[in-house]
């Protein structure tokens, strides 16, 4: 089934919540499509999907990225999967960049966001 989708399909998209090894190495499998990538789902930091590594991959292979997780609110992105509210705040959060009040969460991540779009990390 996959490989009917690769074949008519203009742009792949794909998540990884993993670490860097492992993102590249996936990245790699699909880049052997011929096809645009996009990755719809990354960010994890408790599995080590972080931007300090993962950013400079997408941006040094031309890759697209997103996360669903922007202000903590009332979708509680910052939550692993599976935790709940009532045992408080985790130690590693999962994917916000901001807190509810929108000051940083880490504000070296929003320098490292800043600099590889404007295209100043990670490349070749």
């Amino acid at each position: 089934m996959n490989n009917i989708c690769w074949e008519h399909s203009d742009i792949i998209t794909f998540h990884d919540y993993n670490g860097p090894d492992r993102l590249a190495e996936h990245i790699e499998s699909l880049k052997s499509h011929g096809r645009p990538i996009i990755n719809t789902e990354w960010l994890c930091r408790h599995q080590q999907s972080v931007p300090e590594t993962c950013l400079p991959i997408f941006r040094r292979e031309n890759v697209g990225c997103l996360h669903w997780g922007l202000v903590n609110g009332r979708t509680q992105t910052h939550l692993h999967w599976g935790w709940t509210p009532d045992r408080g705040e985790p130690e590693v959060w999962q994917h916000d960049l901001y807190h509810g009040d929108h000051s940083p969460y880490k504000a070296a991540e929003l320098r490292l966001f800043r600099h590889v779009i404007a295209g100043e990390a990670g490349r070749r």
